[in-house]
Order: structure tokens, then C-alpha cells, then sequence
């Protein structure tokens, strides 16, 4: 899908939202974060045809860059590596959260993707995975001070993403695999017990 992008660059036309989706999907597929977020940022920063219309994405679109993500997460069993891909999720997350238009995110309508249990759970998964990895080495206090700070975070994403899940049993979801189950019990609990 990338070679389909940059023999369309060569030819001198413009990519549109349907090359760069295919893309997005392709990397969502094999689980490729890195070429999702590179031709996500591309696809942001490049004005097309005479009247400058920017890539919008939709929610759709972050369902493929946070599935890029997760599938990153499980193919690596190293800790420090699926706290950084998680850390990413989180990370791009945040930006829909506050309409940021860094990277397109203020386009994607926020409550869509709360209504899109998968991602909203994969987003749960990652925050609980990241307040319960075990604590780099604080080597000064500005890192302990950004180690606190991401695990708050991660909290409160978790909390939150609970929060949407409110009233919904857990054994109602029966298409959700047990360490998700789990992740949403503990949220659900930090939640009751104010956590945060």
C-alpha cells in the first residue's frame, strides 16, 4: 500500500482520502504502527488540488492507527516497549480528547468513538496496562515527575472509558476476551474508590 502511494507521488497526482484509508488499513492489518503514523502525518500536512482540502479523519480512521497500535502491543512480549506503544495510544487518544489539530484529531467526532465498544476497550487495556507496568527507573525527578503524570493519565483515561461502560454487566460482553474483562473491573473499581 505504501509502494501504491509513492508510484502515485511519482506520477506526479495527489493521494486521496481513499489511497491514504487503504493504507491505514493495510497497516492496521499487519499490526504497523510506524507506517500508519507516517502516512497519517502525511496525510495531515499535505494540501491537495487547487483548493487546499485537507485530510479529514473520521472516527473510522482512528479505529485503524489506535488497531496499527495494538497489534505493535502484541507483537513484542518486551515490557518496556509495549509501555511505549501503549504510552502512543494513549498519547493519540489524548488528542481527540482535546480537539487537537496537530495530527487531524480535532476532525473526529469524540462521542462516535465512545459509542465503538473496541476501541473504546483496547484504549482501556492500554491506560490499565499503563498504571500497572512497573515503574522505570527514576533517574532524576523530572522522570519521576513524568512517571507519575503518565500513570495519572492512564487513570484517568481508564476511569473515564469505565464510566462509559457503566450499567453494562461484564458478562454481557461476550465477545470480550478475560484480561479485557478484567481491565474493566479494575477501572470500574478505581472508579467506586476514587482512585485518582
Amino acid at each position: 500500500a505504501v509502494d501504491v502511494l509513492r508510484r502515485i507521488d511519482e506520477d506526479g497526482l495527489q493521494p486521496n482520502d481513499v489511497s491514504y484509508r487503504e493504507v491505514f488499513k493495510a497497516a492496521a492489518k499487519e499490526g504497523n504502527s510506524g507506517i500508519c503514523s507516517r502516512v497519517w502525518n502525511e496525510a495531515i500536512s499535505r494540501k491537495r488540488g487547487q483548493y487546499d482540502i485537507d485530510f479529514s479523519p473520521q472516527a473510522s480512521d482512528f479505529e485503524l492507527l489506535a488497531t496499527s497500535y495494538w497489534g505493535d502491543i502484541q507483537k513484542t512480549t518486551n515490557h518496556t516497549v509495549r509501555l511505549d506503544f501503549h504510552t502512543k495510544l494513549l498519547d493519540v487518544y489524548e488528542d481527540v480528547q482535546t480537539h487537537s489539530s496537530e495530527r487531524g484529531m480535532h476532525c473526529i467526532d469524540l462521542k462516535e468513538l465512545e459509542q465503538n465498544h473496541n476501541i473504546m476497550l483496547m484504549l482501556l487495556r492500554s491506560a490499565v496496562s499503563v498504571v500497572l507496568t512497573p515503574w522505570k527507573s527514576d533517574r532524576d525527578a523530572n522522570e519521576h515527575e513524568q512517571n507519575v503524570r503518565q500513570r495519572v493519565r492512564a487513570t484517568s483515561i481508564a476511569i473515564e472509558i469505565a464510566g462509559i461502560f457503566d450499567g453494562v454487566h461484564i458478562g454481557r460482553l461476550s465477545t470480550v476476551d478475560g484480561k479485557t474483562k478484567k481491565a474493566l473491573a479494575l477501572a470500574r473499581n478505581w472508579m467506586l474508590s476514587d482512585f485518582v
